[in-house]
Parts: structure tokens; sequence; C-alpha cells
């Protein structure tokens, strides 16, 4: 018998990490605590929320560590010196999907994410740079952060049983194919779970749950990625719901547009982004406590 409820938390950068930790402080001001899921499967920014929401700590220390990394970070961008016919190859197929991508388009969005050096000549500085940002706990026992792998294209549900730290569980699902490195983990290396699907709410069947409820920051005309992320979804949606899932979507309206738009790298609008979500979380609670 199934029982218990998901929640997907789909990728959208530093803006989005922040739109979330608004979005739950709104909720749990009308009662709805999204911690209270039984699985939190996350996607890049999701997969840091979601460590966030299944850590245990309270919701003001998540909030606080937006803000410190907002300060910390002002100014810092990983976009300088990009390769942009490289980063072109890798959104004609994420702009193209209809669907999660499947193993090999995986496959050459991970040879392509390949051919991006580590900066700085260390293997590990992405990693670091997460580890100011994210909880210091084990691995928390809900949490399962969707990373791909780059060489075989294989999908990989990094969770409690893994021996991971959760700073590099949620740097390998947030290494963005084309802009970061891949992520080194004990079976090879890995890439950001966007290189299946922005959101990946499908693979939360593979638990025992009645219910999803799942949510995405990424505006539908964000340039390249944005109608993309909403068919996928909806396709995700229409899987999990022929599975006996029932499927609560939360995506953006104008009041993220006005906040902050399609750029989610842009830290600058971390504030607006949790006050963005703060009110969404004030005005949804109702139909996500009843699961419509």
């Amino acid at each position: 018998m199934m029982n218990g409820w998901g929640l997907v938390l789909g990728g959208g950068g530093p803006v989005g990490v922040a739109w979330y930790a608004g979005l739950a402080d709104g909720l749990r001001s009308r009662g709805v605590l999204l911690s209270d899921a039984d699985v939190i499967v996350g996607t890049s920014a999701g997969a840091k929320a979601g460590a966030w929401l299944a850590s245990g700590e309270p919701l003001e220390v998540f909030l606080d560590a937006v803000a410190r990394e907002a300060t910390d970070l002002e100014g810092t961008t990983y976009t300088d010196g990009l390769n942009l016919e490289l980063l072109g190859q890798i959104y004609v197929d994420l702009g193209a999907a209809t669907a999660p991508l499947d193993s090999d388009v995986r496959r050459r969005i991970g040879a392509l994410a390949k051919t991006v050096p580590p900066r700085f000549g260390d293997d590990d500085w992405y990693v670091k740079t997460f580890e100011p940002y994210v909880p210091d706990v084990p691995w928390p026992a809900k949490l399962r952060a969707v990373a791909v792998n780059a060489d075989t294209g294989d999908v990989r549900l990094i969770g409690p049983d893994d021996g991971i730290s959760l700073a590099r569980g949620v740097a390998a699902s947030c290494a963005a194919p084309g802009i970061i490195s891949p992520v080194r983990l004990p079976d090879g290396e890995f890439v950001d779970g966007g290189a299946r699907s922005a959101t990946n709410a499908d693979l939360v069947d593979r638990f025992n749950v009645e219910r999803c409820v799942a949510v995405s920051p990424i505006v539908a005309d964000a340039p390249m990625v944005g109608a993309a992320t909403a068919r996928v979804l909806a396709e995700e949606a229409t899987r999990l719901r022929a599975s006996g899932i029932e499927v609560s979507l939360l995506l953006p309206t104008e009041i993220e547009a006005d906040a902050f738009g399609f750029d989610l790298l842009d830290l600058t609008k971390v504030d607006a982004a949790v006050e963005a979500g703060r009110k969404r979380g004030r005005l949804e609670a109702d139909r996500l406590r009843g699961g419509s």
C-alpha cells in the first residue's frame, strides 16, 4: 500500500535556492511544512535547498545561509571565459527536450562537460564552495540528489547510504555542464541532474509515496530552457499520475517574473527571491495542504 508524500525541487541557481527558502517560510506561516515530506528529490539548486529542508536544521538557519552566501560571493561569477560554442551544443539538447533526456543524449552532454577544466587546477574547488552554505550534518535520510554520470549517462540518486559528504553530493547535482567541470564521486565523474531534466519529478515513483508536490523556479519564457522545463515537467507529471501518484505543481507566476525573472544566477536578486517565495507560500498553502 502506498503512503506518504514526496517533494520534488527542480534546478534554479542561487536565486532559485533563495526562492525555495522563502517559499518554505511562507508555507510555514500558514501551517504547511515542506520538511514534513517523506522523501525530497532535488536537482541542482533543488538538491541544495532540499539538503536544508531535510537536515532538521531550523528554517532560520537556511535563510541565514542564503543571505550569507549572497553577501560573501557578491561579484563572483562562474560565467567568465565560457566556451559559448560548447554551451550552445549542450543547450540545443536541453532546449529541445519534451521528456527527460535519454541515456544517449546524457552521455553526449557528459562528454562535452568533461572538456571544461577545473578552475584553479583544483578538482575539488567547486565542492569547497558548497561547504560553508550547506548544513554541517550527515546526509539526511529523506534526501536524494539527482546527478548524471558524465561517462555512462546513468542517473544517480545520491542518498544516505552512499558515504558521500553533503557538500560533495550537492555539488555534483549542481555541476552545470558546460559551465562547471564534473564532480568526482567514488564511482565516477558526475554532472548536474539537469542533464536529464530540470526537475526529474518522475524519479519520485521509486519511493513509496501516494502524492507528490513538484516545484520549479524557472519561468516559462526563460531563454533556451524555460519552455523545455515546462514541457518536461508536464510529461513527468503525466507519468506519475499514470502510476497512481497524485501530483501538485507549483510553478512561477508573475510574482516571480516581477521579482527575479529568468536570471537565476544574479545574487543581487536573492532578497527579492526570498520575499517572492514567502508571498507564493502564503498564497499556495491551502491548495498544497489539500493536495490539489
